[in-house]
């Protein structure tokens, strides 16, 4: 299974001193939100099986009608106070949902940067797997030592390795 994990409890303090109130993945511009053209992208690639969004507990009146609009919008939970915060909370929760998580990849993305290709997620997924196939068979004794693999995670039942 893969999932697609979509930061966006940002505050935008920088953007709302300069331009609106709203933070910027929710300012729209000729009609549609970063956010919202993010989420058709990522729903309606064939790849991706579930999307978890991860929001600031103020802005849910911004997200209404989000889970019929997206089919394949799971979950939407609060984010923390920092982004690692969000991303782990949003990591506990896909591992809480999923009783098998061995082969699952998730990827990562923030919601501020919506103009994200499918290409680019196709490409993601493909080195990401032969990635695991190689940590797979080489974790306990490539893991510690090699640079390439420190950013790689495994999701098991007792956490996150």
């Amino acid at each position: 299974m893969i999932h697609f994990i979509i930061l966006a409890a940002g505050k935008s303090e920088r953007f709302k001193k300069k331009k609106s109130k709203l933070s910027k993945q929710f300012f729209k511009v000729n009609g549609v939100s970063p956010l919202e053209h993010l989420m058709t992208s990522v729903s309606n690639n064939p790849l991706i099986n579930s999307i978890t969004l991860v929001i600031n507990k103020d802005d849910r009146q911004e997200i209404e009608g989000f889970k019929k609009k997206y089919h394949k919008l799971n979950r939407v939970i609060n984010g923390g106070v920092t982004r690692q915060q969000s991303t782990f909370i949003a990591l506990k929760s896909i591992r809480k949902k999923r009783v098998k998580t061995k082969n699952d990849i998730v990827l990562i993305h923030d919601a501020a940067r919506p103009f994200l290709e499918n290409r680019i997620i196709k490409s993601c997924i493909s080195q990401l797997k032969k990635c695991l196939k190689l940590c797979n068979k080489k974790y306990e004794t490539e893991y510690s030592g090699n640079a390439n693999l420190r950013n790689i995670k495994k999701i098991s039942r007792t956490g996150i390795d």
